[in-house]
C-alpha cells in the first residue's frame, strides 16, 4: 500500500497518513506470512522502504529516529531493523500510538512486517 503524505504549504515535514487500526484477521495474516520468511544475515531493507517508515515514526514520534540492523545472536540469518525513538509519554498512551506504528508498517505491503521493530525509550 502506498502512504500518502502531504509537504504542507508553509514547508516543513511532510504529513504522513498512518490510516486506522488493522483487523484481527489483518494481523494474523501478516504474522503468518512472516513465519515463512528467513533472509540471511546479509538482510537490509531497501533504502526508500526504510524512508517511508522513518516518516510514519516521526509522524507519531517528532524528533530523531536512529535506525539499526539487530538479530539474536542464536539466529544470525534472521535479523530485522529497529526504529529507536524517545517519548515521555506513559505507557497507557503509548501503547495506541505503537499499534498504530505497527499498522501502518504492514500497510506498506512489506513480506515480513516483523523485521521492523518500534523502539521507545526516554529522553
Amino acid at each position: 500500500m502506498a502512504l500518502s503524505s502531504n509537504i504542507p504549504a508553509t514547508g516543513g515535514q511532510p504529513e504522513i497518513a498512518v490510516g486506522g487500526p488493522l483487523s484481527a484477521l489483518e494481523r494474523v495474516a501478516a504474522v503468518e506470512a512472516a513465519k515463512k520468511t528467513r533472509v540471511g544475515a546479509d538482510w537490509r531493507p531497501p533504502d526508500a522502504l526504510v524512508e517511508q517508515i522513518v516518516q510514519i515514526t516521526q509522524s507519531l514520534f517528532p524528533g530523531e529516529v536512529r535506525t539499526e540492523i539487530d538479530c539474536d545472536p542464536s539466529e544470525p540469518d534472521d535479523p530485522w531493523m529497529n526504529f529507536w525513538v524517545t517519548s515521555n509519554l506513559e505507557y497507557a498512551e503509548l501503547r495506541p500510538i505503537k499499534m498504530q506504528w505497527h499498522d501502518a508498517v504492514v500497510r506498506l505491503g512489506v513480506s515480513d512486517p516483523t523485521r521492523f521493530s518500534l523502539l521507545v525509550g526516554r529522553p
